[in-house]
């Protein structure tokens, strides 16, 4: 996760966007980690009791302020330019 983060806090992102951290009964000190992170851009954490990675998005997405959603589990490494780019692609494609 603290990897994956720091890809993310890395990014390279002219537009607003956040960083939801869904903590899906994490007994590892998640909540903790995220709860004191200092993030470039707005960080949520919502906890979301019910298992499994459907729960942990629906859960997230319902937090979700933005237009798009970019689902990540906490193994995912991006290229420093990856949300520009999702962000691009689908401003041009979405009329």
């Amino acid at each position: 996760l603290e990897r994956t983060l720091g890809e993310l806090a890395s990014q390279s992102v002219a537009v607003p966007w956040e960083l939801i951290v869904v903590s899906n009964n994490c007994t590892d000190g998640t909540d903790e980690f995220i709860q004191a992170l200092q993030f470039p851009t707005r960080v949520t954490l919502v906890k979301e009791a019910r298992p499994g990675p459907g729960a942990a998005r629906n859960a997230g997405a319902r937090q979700a302020c933005g237009r798009y959603i970019l689902f990540l589990d906490d193994d995912i490494l991006l290229d420093r330019n990856c949300i520009a780019g999702v962000h691009d692609f689908l401003e041009k494609r979405s009329g």
